[in-house]
């Protein structure tokens, strides 16, 4: 894919439901505080309000250059022009949405087992979602907990890079470098926060002292560079 610039090191999960301000806010929040990448997931809305929320989102974020994926629906993906569109298994054929949306937008595809991460429809995919690594309450009905050990060991079995989802915060962000992933998603952690551009900046902190080997003032955890490799 052509999408090997894309940056998923800090990825917002953005959950109307979950936001203590607006959505919009909240995302324009995360964008100054440094969040990489915004994805809409809005489950309790119908597609009118989605849409809607979608076509504000793709306006101001464009200005800013922080991309917008839209969980489930290539229909409001395509809509509103966002940067691309995350599937879950079982909501949609990567194929057919590479075909739909085209060579330059971005497609996610949540991985959550080890048949998933090396599934052949992958070469249509740019990324992994995989986990949950904790148990979250955002997510009804999600898969048990894959822990520490089951991320890393899909972070290694993955072709694709690996953003890993599923419960984390601040704290965890050392151990999610260490495990070789490109990047956490984060749903309540920043959208629950009375400060969203502040808890931001706290994660992209932690990021960037990950990746420079540093332990983070709020955690004191200093990660290994084992298992690194090249990535950034």
């Amino acid at each position: 894919m052509h999408n090997s610039q894309l940056d998923l090191s800090l990825y917002l999960i953005l959950d109307p439901a979950q936001c203590r301000l607006a959505p919009l806010e909240v995302a324009l929040a995360a964008a100054r505080g440094g969040i990489s990448l915004i994805q809409l997931r809005d489950k309790r809305a119908d597609q009118q309000a989605c849409l809607d929320l979608a076509h504000q989102l793709q306006h101001r974020l464009a200005a800013l250059k922080v991309p917008l994926i839209i969980n489930d629906s290539v229909v409001i993906a395509k809509a509103v022009g966002a940067a691309g569109v995350h599937l879950g298994q079982g909501d949609g054929d990567l194929a057919t949405a590479r075909e739909i949306l085209g060579a330059d937008v971005i497609i996610g595809r949540t991985a959550p087992n080890a048949q998933a991460l090396q599934a052949d429809e992958l070469r249509f995919a740019d990324y992994v979602g995989h986990g949950p690594v904790y148990a979250t309450a955002t997510k009804q009905n999600h898969l048990p907990p894959i822990g520490w050990s089951g991320a890393t060991a899909g972070v290694a079995l993955s072709r694709k890079p690996v953003v890993l989802i599923g419960g984390l915060r601040l704290i965890d962000v050392a151990q999610v470098y260490q495990t070789g992933a490109q990047g956490l998603a984060v749903a309540s952690a920043i959208c629950g926060a009375s400060d969203p551009e502040s808890i931001t900046r706290q994660f992209r902190q932690a990021w960037s002292l990950a990746v420079q080997g540093l332990s983070h003032p709020h955690t004191g955890h200093k990660p290994s560079a084992a298992n690194r490799g090249s990535l950034k």
